[in-house]
Protein backbone atom coordinates (compact mmCIF):
# COMPACT_ATOMS: atom_id res chain seq x y z
CA UNK A 1 0.00 0.00 0.00
CA UNK A 2 2.81 2.39 0.90
CA UNK A 3 4.70 1.51 -2.28
CA UNK A 4 1.63 2.18 -4.43
CA UNK A 5 1.16 5.56 -2.77
CA UNK A 6 4.80 6.50 -3.43
CA UNK A 7 4.48 5.45 -7.10
CA UNK A 8 1.35 7.61 -7.50
CA UNK A 9 3.09 10.60 -5.95
CA UNK A 10 6.12 10.29 -8.23
CA UNK A 11 3.87 9.83 -11.28
CA UNK A 12 2.06 13.05 -10.50
CA UNK A 13 5.41 14.71 -9.92
CA UNK A 14 6.73 13.61 -13.32
CA UNK A 15 3.59 14.65 -15.14
CA UNK A 16 3.41 18.07 -13.51
CA UNK A 17 7.13 18.88 -13.86
CA UNK A 18 6.77 19.66 -17.64
CA UNK A 19 3.26 21.02 -18.12
CA UNK A 20 4.10 22.81 -21.43
CA UNK A 21 5.59 19.71 -23.14
CA UNK A 22 2.22 18.51 -24.22
CA UNK A 23 2.04 21.24 -26.94
CA UNK A 24 5.47 20.64 -28.50
CA UNK A 25 5.77 18.87 -31.81
CA UNK A 26 2.10 18.87 -32.50
CA UNK A 27 1.19 19.39 -36.15
CA UNK A 28 -0.47 22.63 -37.12
CA UNK A 29 0.79 24.61 -34.18
CA UNK A 30 2.25 28.06 -34.62
CA UNK A 31 5.28 29.19 -32.76
CA UNK A 32 5.04 32.39 -30.83
CA UNK A 33 7.58 34.86 -29.67
CA UNK A 34 9.60 34.54 -26.52
CA UNK A 35 7.68 37.11 -24.64
CA UNK A 36 4.33 35.87 -25.87
CA UNK A 37 5.19 32.25 -25.00
CA UNK A 38 6.02 33.19 -21.45
CA UNK A 39 2.68 34.91 -21.12
CA UNK A 40 0.93 31.75 -22.31
CA UNK A 41 2.79 29.23 -20.12
CA UNK A 42 2.59 31.20 -16.90
CA UNK A 43 -1.18 30.63 -16.43
CA UNK A 44 -0.71 26.93 -17.17
CA UNK A 45 2.20 26.62 -14.80
CA UNK A 46 0.22 28.42 -12.15
CA UNK A 47 -2.34 25.61 -12.38
CA UNK A 48 0.07 22.63 -12.17
CA UNK A 49 3.24 23.75 -10.43
CA UNK A 50 1.64 23.83 -6.96
CA UNK A 51 1.66 19.98 -7.09
CA UNK A 52 5.43 20.18 -6.68
CA UNK A 53 4.90 22.02 -3.37
CA UNK A 54 2.45 19.35 -2.17
CA UNK A 55 4.83 16.33 -2.17
CA UNK A 56 5.25 16.43 1.59
CA UNK A 57 1.54 16.85 2.11
CA UNK A 58 0.78 13.87 -0.11
CA UNK A 59 3.39 11.78 1.64
CA UNK A 60 2.01 12.79 5.03
CA UNK A 61 -1.51 11.90 3.89
CA UNK A 62 -0.34 8.49 2.69
CA UNK A 63 1.63 7.88 5.85
CA UNK A 64 -1.40 8.98 7.90
CA UNK A 65 -3.54 6.39 6.16
CA UNK A 66 -0.88 3.75 6.76
CA UNK A 67 -0.50 4.83 10.37
CA UNK A 68 -4.26 4.63 10.83
CA UNK A 69 -4.27 1.08 9.50
CA UNK A 70 -1.36 0.13 11.73
CA UNK A 71 -3.10 1.72 14.71
CA UNK A 72 -6.29 -0.20 13.99
CA UNK A 73 -4.31 -3.41 13.71
CA UNK A 74 -2.53 -2.62 16.99
CA UNK A 75 -5.85 -1.89 18.70
CA UNK A 76 -7.21 -5.21 17.48
CA UNK A 77 -4.06 -6.95 18.70
CA UNK A 78 -4.35 -5.31 22.12
CA UNK A 79 -8.04 -6.19 22.33
CA UNK A 80 -7.28 -9.79 21.46
CA UNK A 81 -4.53 -9.85 24.09
CA UNK A 82 -6.89 -8.40 26.69
CA UNK A 83 -9.55 -10.96 25.81
CA UNK A 84 -7.04 -13.78 26.16
CA UNK A 85 -5.86 -12.31 29.46
CA UNK A 86 -9.44 -12.10 30.73
CA UNK A 87 -10.12 -15.70 29.73
CA UNK A 88 -6.91 -16.81 31.42
CA UNK A 89 -7.83 -14.85 34.55
CA UNK A 90 -11.32 -16.36 34.63
CA UNK A 91 -9.86 -19.84 34.22
CA UNK A 92 -7.37 -19.13 37.00
CA UNK A 93 -10.13 -17.89 39.31
CA UNK A 94 -12.19 -21.01 38.59
CA UNK A 95 -9.18 -23.20 39.28
CA UNK A 96 -8.51 -21.38 42.56
CA UNK A 97 -12.17 -21.73 43.57
CA UNK A 98 -12.17 -25.44 42.76
CA UNK A 99 -8.93 -25.90 44.71
CA UNK A 100 -10.38 -24.07 47.71
CA UNK A 101 -13.53 -26.17 47.54
CA UNK A 102 -11.44 -29.34 47.38
CA UNK A 103 -9.42 -28.15 50.38
CA UNK A 104 -12.61 -27.41 52.31
CA UNK A 105 -13.99 -30.85 51.50
CA UNK A 106 -10.71 -32.50 52.51
CA UNK A 107 -10.63 -30.51 55.76
CA UNK A 108 -14.25 -31.39 56.54
CA UNK A 109 -13.58 -35.07 55.87
CA UNK A 110 -10.48 -34.99 58.08
CA UNK A 111 -12.46 -33.32 60.86
CA UNK A 112 -15.19 -35.94 60.61
CA UNK A 113 -12.64 -38.73 60.83
CA UNK A 114 -10.57 -37.25 63.65
CA UNK A 115 -13.13 -35.50 65.86
CA UNK A 116 -14.49 -36.89 69.12
CA UNK A 117 -17.76 -38.85 69.05
CA UNK A 118 -19.64 -39.44 72.29
CA UNK A 119 -22.15 -42.26 71.93
CA UNK A 120 -24.13 -44.54 74.24
CA UNK A 121 -22.19 -47.77 74.58
CA UNK A 122 -24.03 -49.55 77.39
CA UNK A 123 -27.08 -49.36 79.66
CA UNK A 124 -27.14 -50.89 83.13
CA UNK A 125 -29.64 -51.41 85.91
CA UNK A 126 -29.28 -52.69 89.44
CA UNK A 127 -32.04 -53.64 91.87
CA UNK A 128 -31.62 -52.21 95.37
CA UNK A 129 -33.68 -52.81 98.52
CA UNK A 130 -35.48 -49.50 98.07
CA UNK A 131 -35.35 -48.94 94.33
CA UNK A 132 -33.21 -49.18 91.21
CA UNK A 133 -29.93 -47.73 90.03
CA UNK A 134 -30.12 -46.86 86.33
CA UNK A 135 -26.95 -46.06 84.39
CA UNK A 136 -26.05 -45.08 80.84
CA UNK A 137 -22.41 -45.38 79.78
CA UNK A 138 -21.21 -42.75 77.27
CA UNK A 139 -18.06 -43.65 75.36
CA UNK A 140 -15.77 -41.56 73.17
CA UNK A 141 -15.55 -43.57 69.96
CA UNK A 142 -13.62 -40.87 68.10
CA UNK A 143 -9.90 -40.38 67.46
CA UNK A 144 -9.31 -37.26 69.59
CA UNK A 145 -10.35 -36.13 73.09
CA UNK A 146 -13.67 -34.53 73.88
CA UNK A 147 -13.18 -31.34 75.89
CA UNK A 148 -15.51 -29.59 78.29
CA UNK A 149 -17.72 -32.65 78.67
CA UNK A 150 -20.80 -31.82 80.75
CA UNK A 151 -23.84 -33.99 81.34
CA UNK A 152 -27.11 -34.03 83.25
CA UNK A 153 -29.53 -36.92 83.71
CA UNK A 154 -32.80 -37.71 85.45
CA UNK A 155 -34.74 -40.86 86.33
CA UNK A 156 -38.47 -41.31 86.91
CA UNK A 157 -41.21 -43.94 86.99
CA UNK A 158 -44.26 -43.53 84.81
CA UNK A 159 -46.97 -45.39 82.94
CA UNK A 160 -45.69 -47.51 80.10
CA UNK A 161 -45.42 -46.88 77.18
CA UNK A 162 -46.67 -43.29 77.21
CA UNK A 163 -44.72 -41.96 80.14
CA UNK A 164 -41.49 -41.02 78.41
CA UNK A 165 -42.55 -37.63 77.08
CA UNK A 166 -40.91 -35.64 79.87
CA UNK A 167 -38.57 -32.87 78.61
CA UNK A 168 -34.87 -33.67 78.58
CA UNK A 169 -33.12 -32.02 81.53
CA UNK A 170 -30.90 -29.04 80.80
CA UNK A 171 -27.18 -29.49 81.33
CA UNK A 172 -26.63 -26.14 83.00
CA UNK A 173 -23.33 -25.19 84.66
CA UNK A 174 -22.30 -28.68 85.69
CA UNK A 175 -18.75 -29.89 86.19
CA UNK A 176 -16.81 -30.40 82.95
CA UNK A 177 -14.17 -32.98 82.15
CA UNK A 178 -12.03 -34.33 79.33
CA UNK A 179 -12.84 -37.71 77.83
CA UNK A 180 -10.05 -39.20 75.73
CA UNK A 181 -10.43 -41.65 72.85
CA UNK A 182 -11.85 -44.94 74.13
CA UNK A 183 -12.66 -43.49 77.55
CA UNK A 184 -16.14 -43.48 79.06
CA UNK A 185 -18.30 -41.54 81.45
CA UNK A 186 -21.30 -42.96 83.31
CA UNK A 187 -24.56 -41.14 83.86
CA UNK A 188 -26.25 -42.82 86.84
CA UNK A 189 -29.46 -42.08 88.68
CA UNK A 190 -30.96 -43.85 91.69
CA UNK A 191 -34.73 -44.18 91.61
CA UNK A 192 -36.44 -44.76 94.96
CA UNK A 193 -39.72 -46.69 95.18
CA UNK A 194 -42.11 -47.15 98.11
CA UNK A 195 -42.99 -50.78 97.47
CA UNK A 196 -40.49 -52.92 95.58
CA UNK A 197 -42.83 -55.92 95.27
CA UNK A 198 -45.57 -53.85 93.68
CA UNK A 199 -43.04 -52.09 91.43
CA UNK A 200 -41.66 -55.45 90.27
CA UNK A 201 -45.19 -56.64 89.53
CA UNK A 202 -45.95 -53.47 87.56
CA UNK A 203 -42.71 -53.83 85.62
CA UNK A 204 -43.45 -57.48 84.94
CA UNK A 205 -46.85 -56.68 83.45
CA UNK A 206 -45.53 -53.65 81.51
CA UNK A 207 -47.82 -51.30 83.37
CA UNK A 208 -44.95 -49.14 84.57
CA UNK A 209 -41.57 -48.23 83.13
CA UNK A 210 -38.50 -46.80 84.81
CA UNK A 211 -36.85 -44.16 82.68
CA UNK A 212 -33.48 -42.49 82.65
CA UNK A 213 -32.81 -39.65 80.24
CA UNK A 214 -30.30 -36.88 79.91
CA UNK A 215 -28.05 -34.75 77.75
CA UNK A 216 -24.30 -34.52 77.12
CA UNK A 217 -22.50 -31.55 75.58
CA UNK A 218 -18.83 -31.37 74.58
CA UNK A 219 -16.31 -29.64 72.32
CA UNK A 220 -14.01 -31.41 69.87
CA UNK A 221 -10.35 -30.61 69.23
CA UNK A 222 -11.32 -28.31 66.34
CA UNK A 223 -13.38 -26.07 68.62
CA UNK A 224 -16.81 -27.19 67.39
CA UNK A 225 -19.56 -27.85 69.92
CA UNK A 226 -21.61 -31.07 69.90
CA UNK A 227 -24.40 -32.65 71.90
CA UNK A 228 -26.04 -35.98 72.62
CA UNK A 229 -29.42 -36.78 74.19
CA UNK A 230 -30.50 -40.19 75.45
CA UNK A 231 -33.65 -41.78 76.86
CA UNK A 232 -33.86 -45.41 78.02
CA UNK A 233 -36.57 -47.32 79.83
CA UNK A 234 -36.44 -50.40 82.08
CA UNK A 235 -39.35 -52.83 81.92
CA UNK A 236 -40.03 -56.52 82.47
CA UNK A 237 -40.11 -59.02 79.65
CA UNK A 238 -40.93 -62.72 79.78
CA UNK A 239 -38.58 -65.19 78.15
CA UNK A 240 -40.04 -68.66 78.47
CA UNK A 241 -40.13 -69.48 82.16
CA UNK A 242 -37.78 -66.61 83.04
CA UNK A 243 -38.55 -62.97 83.67
CA UNK A 244 -36.03 -60.50 82.29
CA UNK A 245 -35.70 -56.85 83.10
CA UNK A 246 -34.19 -55.04 80.13
CA UNK A 247 -33.40 -51.48 79.20
CA UNK A 248 -34.08 -50.35 75.68
CA UNK A 249 -33.97 -47.05 73.85
CA UNK A 250 -37.01 -44.84 73.89
CA UNK A 251 -37.15 -43.41 70.36
CA UNK A 252 -38.62 -40.12 71.55
CA UNK A 253 -35.43 -38.84 73.18
CA UNK A 254 -32.33 -40.25 71.51
CA UNK A 255 -30.59 -37.85 69.17
CA UNK A 256 -27.16 -36.50 68.30
CA UNK A 257 -25.41 -34.15 65.88
CA UNK A 258 -23.03 -36.95 64.93
CA UNK A 259 -23.34 -36.18 61.22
Amino acid sequence: MLLAAVVIVFAISSWSSNPSDSGKGQPGTDEVGQGQGDNVTKPIASEFYPWRDSYAQWLMAVFSIVATGVSMWAVGLVKGTLDETRLARDASERAIGEAQEANNISRAMAMLQLRAYLTVSECQHQALPDGYLLSVVIRNSGQTPAFGVRHQSESFASDYPNGGDRPTPDVGDTHSSITGPGESITCSRRLYVDNMNRTIDDLTNSRVGLWIHGKVVYTDCFGDNHWLTFRYVLRGQSSGTHLLFQMHADKTGNDTDRY
